[in-house]
């Protein structure tokens, strides 16, 4: 029997019977043509290496159509059951372990390619979910989201709340909404929907502000919006700052409307109207259009005849003390432009008086002007007003006691008349 038929015969009967397992692998020798094959050499190569790779390597006792093999260690493999459903992931469960197959990954995937495209084609309703604490959809450059890349259909992009509420869309409109997903009468816009809560429904906040008016908004709230009354609505507009003005509406127009008719426009236009069924019509005689108020006192109120009301509380000023009507021509003077005939015109028909008219610093002391050094000097029209009703009736109590005097005069006239016609025998009438 040749040497190789041996070896052949001896590798049969070695597989066929039942084998010992070796501990570990052995690397395989490699053979010359004079080497000469020896029992030691069949059991140590042939018969305890292939124990190892069905025994303590392998382990694969029940395998089925789609099982993959893993290296488990340097020496051994271990199966890998397919058997699981559509769209599992081989999953690495970390070094020196062999993978596994699921749906949940913790680590990283990377999509190295310019065009990786993360496909869910064909599915009815592939989700994306972040079920740890955080998640996080990070971009290093520009991150696109694309609502209906077919262009085929009307789409929403929505994000949905633990309630399967869907909290925020944005469609394709586009329009985007908060807490709402319908509006006929917006196109392209903003639509945020407060439902039942009453408080801020803009805010607008900055890091430099800390007005400290906390009670009625955060300290950084610069600016914010919500509804005038909880129950019937209407818009309240409240801002805030550290300085000296809080709101500065800024409008500016390419053409400035110069006309004086119940049509006139200005940069600013205030518009009113009082509800009529599902329409709007006038407010109607006597309607408040504007309201200035103090810290919720109303102090100046204009109304839809176009007459101005003005609270003057205990601010009425009667000039009692003071000639009116000097205190007018002194205000004229002061003033008037320094280029104004009429000032001059002025000085020269009081002259006599003009040492007694009031001088600046008495026009600024009762209130009634405030001088610049710029000469844009500012009016108080509201004591001018009474001013002009002192001045009035300062005119008014001459005027009465001139007619007092001229009837007295005209009693004695009639005496008098009466004393001369009985000297001279004659009958004298004096007309009334």
């Amino acid at each position: 029997m040749s040497r190789r038929v041996s070896w052949m015969l001896g590798l049969v009967m070695v597989i066929g019977s039942t084998p010992v397992l070796a501990q570990s692998w052995t690397t395989p020798k490699t053979w010359a043509s004079s080497d000469i094959l020896t029992a030691a050499d069949m059991n140590t190569y042939v018969r305890d290496n292939t124990g190892v790779l069905r025994g303590g390597g392998i382990s694969v006792t029940s395998q089925a159509l789609g099982d993959l093999l893993c290296a488990s260690s340097t020496s051994a493999f271990q199966r890998l059951d397919g058997s699981h459903a559509v769209g599992s992931l081989l999953i690495s469960t970390g070094t020196g372990a062999c993978p596994a197959f699921g749906t949940s990954i913790d680590g990283s995937i990377t999509f190295s390619n310019a065009s990786s495209i993360l496909d869910f084609s064909g599915v009815t309703l592939p989700v994306i979910r972040f079920s740890g604490t955080n998640g996080t959809l990070q971009s290093y450059n520009d991150m696109n989201v694309s609502i209906d890349g077919d262009n085929n259909t009307s789409n929403e992009f929505n994000v949905i709340n633990g309630a399967n509420t869907t909290v925020f869309t944005v469609t394709e409109s586009p329009i985007v909404f908060v807490n709402d997903s319908a509006n006929a009468g917006m196109t392209i816009g903003l639509t945020i929907n407060q439902g039942a809560s009453d408080n801020e429904i803009i805010a607008f906040k900055s890091s430099d502000i800390a007005h400290g008016v906390t009670t009625q908004a955060e300290t950084n709230t610069f600016g914010l919006i919500r509804k005038a009354d909880a129950a019937s609505g209407g818009v309240q507009i409240m801002s805030f700052t550290e300085g000296t003005y809080a709101l500065a509406p800024l409008s500016i127009v390419t053409t400035a409307d110069t006309t004086k008719t119940t049509t006139s426009v200005g940069v600013v236009v205030f518009d009113n109207y009082l509800k009529s069924g599902t329409s709007a019509t006038s407010i109607g005689a006597n309607g408040n259009l504007l309201v200035v108020r103090d810290q919720s006192t109303a102090r100046f109120i204009l109304d839809a005849d176009g007459d101005s009301h003005q609270d003057v509380g205990t601010a009425w000023t009667n000039f009692d003390s003071h000639d009116d009507a000097k205190v007018l021509n002194a205000l004229a003077v002061e003033v008037a432009r320094p280029d104004d005939p009429y000032k001059n015109q002025i000085k020269a028909r009081f002259a006599s008086a003009m040492d007694s008219l009031a001088g600046r610093d008495e026009l600024q002391r009762i209130g009634l002007v405030t001088f610049n050094e710029d000469g844009h000097h500012f009016v108080n029209m509201s004591k001018l007003a009474m001013l002009h009703t002192g001045a009035i009736r300062q005119q008014a109590d001459k005027v009465q006691m001139m007619e007092a005097r001229f009837q007295q005069l005209e009693q004695e006239n009639i005496r008098l008349a009466a004393r001369l016609a009985a000297i001279e025998g004659t009958d004298i009438r004096v007309s009334r």
